[in-house]
């Protein structure tokens, strides 16, 4: 029996379009059979030196039918042009509507080198008389201690994070109106978004966004490939919708659209595997808009600011290297720069234990146990450094 090689799907977090060159084909055009059937019957003509009356039957009718023919011709012709041109037209229109509510986001992130620089889109979709309000996905900004949004028409300005759902891997952002105008943009324009439940399957698809971080909103197009999809991606179950327009690094957050220029979907990840081609997923909007709603009434998933191990156990290796000796617990892996847990000086390789007298094993657990509270509520960690327990009250952030 022949052995088979087991290869590892991964699923990649996108955040950055090849340069699409037109193709051009030259197109010969055939002599009509009409014109054929005449060069044919001359040449007979002249051969024999005179015009038969049946020669000429046959010419005329050749003729009328040749007339027909053309005028079917063109008529049909026009009709696939005319299509031809409206879907054009339709798809340009999409993407001429949609394109100033797309934005870049760049951002400074804490890294366990350091920091570093990262890039992804966001969506433009509300505003009032002090802010306006941007969503993306939650790992375009999960690291960042700076984020700043890049309007096409204007210069990059600092952005405030409203609030997050990283189970759901969307947030918000908001941006101050003066300081919009300061940097240029005075006409804002809001996406639209349609009722992702409505989408079929053939459908096209057109996909927006800061594609490789070159700093400029590109678009591919395909179709809507498969609905109703459960992913798992980094411990999130998302339900979304498969596309093979191309989903590259950097279109994370920007929107999946129809040929009206609505937002069906926030393109998020896509599929990396040898010999895989054309299979990108998008949040579906349906899913989203109620997610996002909560965020913006105030009501998203409060967070402390870690990252932690996924498991219930520490390994023997971890516990040596940094001197605990508590087996079971959430090991601190990175703390995110300003947020709860920074300044309450909780450090990478401390161990939480208990949150609010909870006993906590997984980061599953500690986020479970946070989200029983609000943004705003205080709570009690117990946490190791060291062999040494400390209960700290925090106070939840977005």
């Amino acid at each position: 029996m022949n052995s088979v090689e087991k290869k590892e799907v991964n699923f990649i977090i996108v955040e950055e379009n090849k340069n699409l060159y037109p193709a051009y084909y030259e197109h010969s055009a055939k002599p009509h059979i009409a014109r054929l059937v005449f060069e044919e019957l001359n040449q007979k003509r002249q051969h024999i030196g005179y015009k038969s009356p049946f020669s000429l039957m046959i010419i005329i009718f050749l003729t009328i039918l040749g007339g027909f023919s053309i005028g079917l011709g063109v008529s049909f012709g026009g009709v696939l042009f005319n299509n031809r041109n409206n879907t054009q037209m339709n798809i340009t229109n999409a993407i001429n509507r949609i394109t100033p509510a797309v934005v870049i986001i760049n951002s400074e992130n804490d890294s366990l080198v350091g920091t570093s620089q990262s890039t992804g889109t966001g969506i433009v979709f509300y505003q009032n008389e002090e802010y306006v309000f941007i969503v993306t996905n939650e790992h375009v900004i999960s690291n960042a201690f700076e984020t700043y949004i890049l309007f096409t028409r204007g210069r990059e300005v600092n952005a405030q994070l409203v609030g997050r759902s990283r189970a759901d891997d969307l947030a918000v952002l908001k941006i101050n109106r003066d300081e919009l105008a300061r940097a240029g943009v005075h006409n804002i324009t809001l996406a639209s978004f349609a009722n992702s439940d409505e989408v079929m399957v053939g459908d096209i698809s057109i996909a927006l966004g800061n594609a490789l971080g070159q700093g400029i909103i590109t678009t591919t197009m395909g179709i809507v490939s498969a609905l109703d999809i459960q992913l798992n991606v980094e411990n999130r179950l998302l339900t979304v919708m498969q596309t093979d327009a191309a989903i590259n690094p950097g279109n994370s957050g920007g929107p999946l659209i129809n040929t009206l220029g609505e937002v069906v979907g926030i393109n998020t990840v896509k599929l990396s595997l040898e010999n895989v081609y054309g299979m990108g997923y998008s949040i579906t909007s349906s899913h989203a808009l109620p997610i996002i709603e909560m965020i913006v009434r105030g009501e998203a998933q409060p967070t402390i600011g870690i990252q932690g191990n996924g498991l219930s156990m520490i390994s023997e290796v971890i516990r040596e290297r940094y001197n605990i000796s508590v087996e079971s617990g959430v090991f601190i892996s990175r703390v995110l720069r300003h947020t709860p847990a920074y300044y309450a000086n909780i450090q990478r390789g401390n161990v939480i234990t208990h949150l609010n007298g909870n006993s906590v094993s997984s980061i599953s657990g500690l986020v479970y146990f946070i989200g029983q509270n609000r943004i705003g509520d205080k709570v009690t960690l117990t946490v190791y450094s060291e062999n040494i327990s400390n209960d700290l009250q925090i106070t939840l952030a977005p």
